[in-house]
């Protein structure tokens, strides 16, 4: 179950999008950002939740998601109540190691076979690090609509290659489909060092984005990218980058010129710098080795007539 969902503010210029009505945006909307969605693409859920959750008919609910199917955005196992979202992983990355092993986790539970192949075909296309490879289950095909209107393996893949066609298309047109972009956006360089996240260090949780976000507002995206370029290649985590973010602004760094001037400043303190060794200052006398040390000082020796002026004074004191 995701607890977290980003929704690209170009959803609502998307072609497609513009196009529907607002119970059509509703629905295709809530379909991105549930909480049953999963970083696979395809999750369970029924007709009755989702009028439940969106305050829509059972009747209008199918009606829009037989036009999202016809549209090639969503397809849909009746009988087994899941839901795939077909370009979901292409905006929702998988290429970090830990959010392809949460893939790989959840495509052991998907139902629909069909769906099962579609995940593991797309994400070798875009060469996540997956493991899972796909083997089939069983020759019987399940159909992806409702149960009346059921359709062909032949004609699925007529349809799956025109909506690879017509995603081209608006690809060539800029209209790179913005409403699937549920948790990455091209444009944005808050939703990039998000990506960027994914990419190397796992999973992005609300408090993640807070994080990413913060530094961002106070760095600036040039950095924070840097820093965690810098933190992947140590194998380090994004708490290190943080330190490095902390570190250049004590030494005010504010630019991407100014990190490199300091690396090169770095590079030639360490190729030229040498360990001071501490040495103690001698004495005078202890500088030539063949040099006398000084007589040492004695007190002068008591005579005996003091020692006996001295007893007879401690005797009549005694006596007294």
């Amino acid at each position: 179950m995701s607890v977290f969902r980003q929704i690209q503010t170009t959803y609502w210029e998307d072609v497609y999008v513009e196009d529907l009505e607002p119970e059509e945006k509703l629905l295709f909307l809530y379909l991105l950002t549930n909480t049953h969605t999963r970083q696979c693409g395809v999750y369970e859920i029924s007709i009755r939740a989702i009028s439940i959750d969106t305050g829509l008919s059972k009747e209008d609910v199918k009606k829009v998601m037989d036009q999202l199917i016809e549209a090639g955005k969503i397809q849909y196992n009746d009988a087994n109540k899941e839901i795939y979202i077909v370009n979901w992983l292409k905006y929702n990355s998988a290429k970090s190691p830990k959010v392809a092993s949460l893939v790989d986790k959840e495509i052991k539970d998907i139902k629909t076979p069909e769906f099962e192949s579609e995940v593991i075909t797309r994400c070798k296309e875009l060469e996540y690090p997956i493991k899972t490879k796909y083997e089939p289950k069983d020759n019987v095909s399940i159909g992806y609509g409702y149960s009346t209107d059921s359709l062909s393996i032949q004609e699925r893949n007529n349809n799956n290659n025109n909506n690879k066609n017509n995603n081209n298309n608006h690809n060539n047109n800029h209209n790179n489909n913005a409403g699937e972009q549920a948790t990455t956006a091209n444009d944005s360089p808050v939703q990039k060092l998000i990506e960027n996240y994914q990419n190397n260090f796992g999973v992005v949780n609300p408090t993640i984005f807070q994080t990413i976000e913060a530094d961002y507002s106070d760095f600036g995206y040039e950095l924070v990218e840097e820093a965690m370029k810098r933190a992947a290649v140590d194998n380090k985590g994004y708490r290190y980058a943080q330190g490095i973010l902390k570190n250049w602004e004590k030494k005010n760094i504010k630019t991407l010129e100014d990190v490199k001037a300091e690396d090169v400043a770095f590079a030639n303190r360490q190729k030229g710098g040498r360990k001071l060794v501490q040495r103690e200052t001698l004495p005078d006398w202890a500088q030539d080795n063949n040099a006398k040390q000084p007589a040492k000082t004695s007190k002068p020796a008591v005579s005996p007539k003091e020692i006996q002026r001295q007893l007879a004074k401690l005797k009549a004191r005694k006596e007294g």
